[in-house]
């Protein structure tokens, strides 16, 4: 991971995970299109992400996009955008990287027409690869709502251990609280390991 230094190459520019399917790092080059995948797939994505509505415009985009940059200087977050082909098709990110316990968290969506085809599973194999490999940590947990069902399936797909869950852990709106299902993976446990 990089220090402060802004030009330090992602580790992930336009990495092949499938054929015709790339992870790239996140730039303010993907505004407009994150944007877009959003707006296009609001209902598909508002019943799991509170984030969604209040994404209402491109500058609140590329504000997201600065974040992330920030964070990734910071050494907290590696985020990314999946291509398939010249289309953006999803993010996917490992955050909440905390060096000096060596875990992090795993997130990730995908707009509705890219689903079904094993584009995330690959995705997050590729980050498991980097979490693990690259900056060798010991956990890597996903936390899905119990009702989502293609979300869920990719940490179950992947070997990772179901611990428990997280009961009203996040807040939806005002006055909703949601579960959130705890997934990890240890590093032992990583079957990519050489």
């Amino acid at each position: 991971m990089p220090g402060g230094d802004s030009q330090i190459k992602h580790p992930f520019t336009h990495l092949e995970i499938a054929p015709d399917a790339y992870l790239d790092g996140i730039n303010l080059r993907h505004t407009h299109d994150i944007f877009n995948l959003i707006d296009t797939n609001r209902d598909h994505l508002r019943p799991w992400f509170p984030w969604v509505d209040a994404t209402e415009s491109v500058d609140d985009t590329r504000e997201f996009i600065k974040r992330m940059n920030t964070a990734w200087e910071e050494q907290t977050i590696v985020c990314t955008v999946i291509l398939v082909g010249e289309k953006l098709a999803g993010l996917a990110d490992l955050h909440a990287i905390d060096g000096s316990n060596n875990h992090a968290s795993m997130g990730y969506w995908l707009g509705k027409q890219f689903e079904g085809q094993g584009i995330m599973t690959r995705a997050v194999r590729a980050l498991l690869q980097y979490g693990f490999l690259e900056l060798d940590l010991e956990r890597i947990d996903i936390c899905v709502e119990p009702g989502n069902r293609r979300s869920r399936a990719i940490p179950e797909r992947l070997g990772f251990t179901l611990e428990g869950t997280l009961r009203h852990y996040q807040r939806y709106d005002a006055d909703q609280y949601r579960d959130l299902m705890v997934y990890s993976l240890l590093s032992g446990e990583y079957a990519g390991k050489p």
